[in-house]
Protein backbone atom coordinates (compact mmCIF):
# COMPACT_ATOMS: atom_id res chain seq x y z
CA UNK A 1 0.00 0.00 0.00
CA UNK A 2 2.93 2.51 1.19
CA UNK A 3 4.42 1.73 -2.55
CA UNK A 4 1.41 2.57 -4.44
CA UNK A 5 1.01 5.96 -2.01
CA UNK A 6 4.45 6.92 -3.13
CA UNK A 7 3.82 6.21 -6.95
CA UNK A 8 0.47 8.40 -6.95
CA UNK A 9 2.49 10.55 -4.88
CA UNK A 10 5.20 10.95 -7.38
CA UNK A 11 2.89 10.54 -10.22
CA UNK A 12 0.94 13.92 -8.86
CA UNK A 13 3.98 15.95 -8.18
CA UNK A 14 5.18 15.30 -11.20
CA UNK A 15 1.92 16.10 -13.19
CA UNK A 16 0.47 18.76 -10.71
CA UNK A 17 2.92 20.41 -8.55
CA UNK A 18 6.23 20.79 -10.84
CA UNK A 19 4.03 22.95 -13.43
CA UNK A 20 2.56 24.93 -10.71
CA UNK A 21 5.44 25.79 -9.17
CA UNK A 22 7.27 26.79 -12.60
CA UNK A 23 4.37 28.79 -12.85
CA UNK A 24 5.24 30.12 -9.88
CA UNK A 25 8.44 30.78 -10.35
CA UNK A 26 7.27 32.70 -13.57
CA UNK A 27 4.63 34.57 -11.87
CA UNK A 28 6.93 36.40 -9.12
CA UNK A 29 9.45 36.71 -12.07
CA UNK A 30 6.68 38.83 -13.96
CA UNK A 31 5.47 40.69 -10.53
CA UNK A 32 8.65 40.95 -8.94
CA UNK A 33 9.96 43.34 -11.98
CA UNK A 34 7.80 46.26 -11.05
CA UNK A 35 10.07 46.58 -8.14
CA UNK A 36 13.58 46.35 -9.71
CA UNK A 37 15.29 47.52 -6.16
CA UNK A 38 13.45 45.05 -4.14
CA UNK A 39 13.82 42.49 -6.86
CA UNK A 40 16.36 40.66 -5.75
CA UNK A 41 16.03 39.85 -2.82
CA UNK A 42 11.88 39.30 -2.63
CA UNK A 43 12.99 36.96 -5.85
CA UNK A 44 15.51 34.95 -4.12
CA UNK A 45 13.48 34.57 -1.07
CA UNK A 46 10.25 33.64 -3.18
CA UNK A 47 11.84 31.46 -5.27
CA UNK A 48 13.69 29.49 -2.89
CA UNK A 49 10.84 28.76 -1.01
CA UNK A 50 8.77 27.70 -4.49
CA UNK A 51 11.82 25.62 -5.41
CA UNK A 52 12.42 24.04 -1.71
CA UNK A 53 8.50 23.54 -0.62
CA UNK A 54 7.52 21.18 -3.85
CA UNK A 55 8.32 17.85 -2.61
CA UNK A 56 4.53 16.33 -1.52
CA UNK A 57 6.24 12.98 0.62
CA UNK A 58 8.11 15.61 2.78
CA UNK A 59 7.27 16.46 6.61
CA UNK A 60 5.99 19.56 7.70
CA UNK A 61 8.93 19.86 10.35
CA UNK A 62 11.09 20.25 7.50
CA UNK A 63 8.81 22.76 5.95
CA UNK A 64 8.25 25.48 8.46
CA UNK A 65 11.49 27.71 7.89
CA UNK A 66 10.69 27.76 4.62
CA UNK A 67 7.21 28.62 5.11
CA UNK A 68 7.79 31.72 7.60
CA UNK A 69 10.32 32.71 4.78
CA UNK A 70 7.62 32.62 2.23
CA UNK A 71 5.10 33.89 4.48
CA UNK A 72 7.49 37.24 5.31
CA UNK A 73 8.38 37.40 1.48
CA UNK A 74 4.88 37.56 0.42
CA UNK A 75 3.70 40.05 3.30
CA UNK A 76 6.88 42.33 1.80
CA UNK A 77 5.65 41.84 -1.64
CA UNK A 78 1.91 42.85 -1.49
CA UNK A 79 3.01 45.97 0.95
CA UNK A 80 4.92 47.26 -1.76
CA UNK A 81 2.27 45.96 -4.33
CA UNK A 82 0.24 48.60 -2.65
CA UNK A 83 -3.39 46.66 -3.51
CA UNK A 84 -5.42 49.29 -2.27
CA UNK A 85 -3.65 51.87 -4.98
CA UNK A 86 -4.16 49.39 -7.67
CA UNK A 87 -7.40 48.71 -6.91
CA UNK A 88 -8.30 52.55 -7.23
CA UNK A 89 -6.43 52.45 -10.89
CA UNK A 90 -8.60 49.71 -12.17
CA UNK A 91 -11.68 51.27 -10.71
CA UNK A 92 -10.63 54.27 -13.36
CA UNK A 93 -9.69 51.57 -16.17
CA UNK A 94 -12.76 49.70 -15.49
CA UNK A 95 -14.49 53.03 -16.29
CA UNK A 96 -12.75 54.14 -19.28
CA UNK A 97 -13.10 50.70 -20.84
CA UNK A 98 -16.39 51.02 -20.65
CA UNK A 99 -17.01 54.56 -22.22
CA UNK A 100 -14.52 53.38 -24.56
CA UNK A 101 -17.24 50.19 -25.22
CA UNK A 102 -19.90 52.96 -25.63
CA UNK A 103 -18.60 55.22 -27.93
CA UNK A 104 -16.58 52.31 -30.40
CA UNK A 105 -20.51 50.88 -30.45
CA UNK A 106 -22.23 54.26 -31.43
CA UNK A 107 -19.24 54.71 -34.19
CA UNK A 108 -19.64 51.55 -35.88
CA UNK A 109 -23.38 51.35 -36.07
CA UNK A 110 -23.02 55.15 -37.75
CA UNK A 111 -20.37 53.52 -40.01
CA UNK A 112 -22.60 50.49 -41.00
CA UNK A 113 -25.00 53.24 -41.96
CA UNK A 114 -22.99 55.28 -44.05
CA UNK A 115 -21.54 51.56 -45.61
CA UNK A 116 -24.54 50.79 -46.81
CA UNK A 117 -25.47 54.24 -48.08
CA UNK A 118 -22.44 53.77 -50.58
CA UNK A 119 -22.64 51.93 -53.63
CA UNK A 120 -19.67 49.72 -53.60
CA UNK A 121 -20.43 48.76 -57.26
CA UNK A 122 -19.27 51.97 -58.90
CA UNK A 123 -16.03 51.44 -57.06
CA UNK A 124 -13.10 49.56 -58.88
CA UNK A 125 -12.23 46.55 -57.87
CA UNK A 126 -8.81 47.13 -56.63
CA UNK A 127 -10.38 49.61 -53.91
CA UNK A 128 -12.96 47.11 -52.89
CA UNK A 129 -10.37 44.69 -52.03
CA UNK A 130 -8.62 47.25 -50.29
CA UNK A 131 -11.48 48.20 -48.12
CA UNK A 132 -12.59 44.41 -47.69
CA UNK A 133 -8.91 44.29 -46.41
CA UNK A 134 -9.06 46.86 -43.91
CA UNK A 135 -12.29 45.66 -42.83
CA UNK A 136 -11.18 42.06 -42.37
CA UNK A 137 -8.34 43.79 -40.42
CA UNK A 138 -10.65 46.32 -38.23
CA UNK A 139 -12.89 43.41 -37.51
CA UNK A 140 -10.03 41.49 -36.08
CA UNK A 141 -8.96 44.36 -33.93
CA UNK A 142 -12.46 44.70 -32.66
CA UNK A 143 -12.30 40.61 -31.72
CA UNK A 144 -8.57 41.09 -29.90
CA UNK A 145 -9.56 44.12 -27.82
CA UNK A 146 -13.08 42.79 -26.76
CA UNK A 147 -11.47 39.69 -26.05
CA UNK A 148 -8.42 41.58 -23.66
CA UNK A 149 -11.26 44.05 -22.12
CA UNK A 150 -13.67 41.24 -20.91
CA UNK A 151 -10.53 39.49 -19.31
CA UNK A 152 -9.40 42.73 -17.85
CA UNK A 153 -13.07 42.97 -16.54
CA UNK A 154 -13.62 39.59 -15.24
CA UNK A 155 -9.97 39.69 -12.99
CA UNK A 156 -11.71 42.70 -12.20
CA UNK A 157 -14.55 42.06 -10.66
CA UNK A 158 -12.76 39.27 -9.18
CA UNK A 159 -10.42 41.55 -6.78
CA UNK A 160 -12.98 44.32 -6.29
CA UNK A 161 -14.41 42.21 -3.64
CA UNK A 162 -10.66 40.50 -2.90
CA UNK A 163 -9.37 41.68 0.79
CA UNK A 164 -6.07 43.30 0.31
CA UNK A 165 -3.74 41.20 0.97
CA UNK A 166 -1.09 42.75 3.22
Amino acid sequence: MDRFMNLALDSLEKSVVEPLQSAAIELVDESLSEYPEKDSKNKKNLRGSVESSNSLGGSSASLQPHASVAAESAHEFWAAFDFEAKRTKWDSTGIQISKFQDVGERARRKLVERASACDLQAVPSHVSGLLSAYKEEAEDVLKRAQFAERAFLDLYRQLMDAPDPA
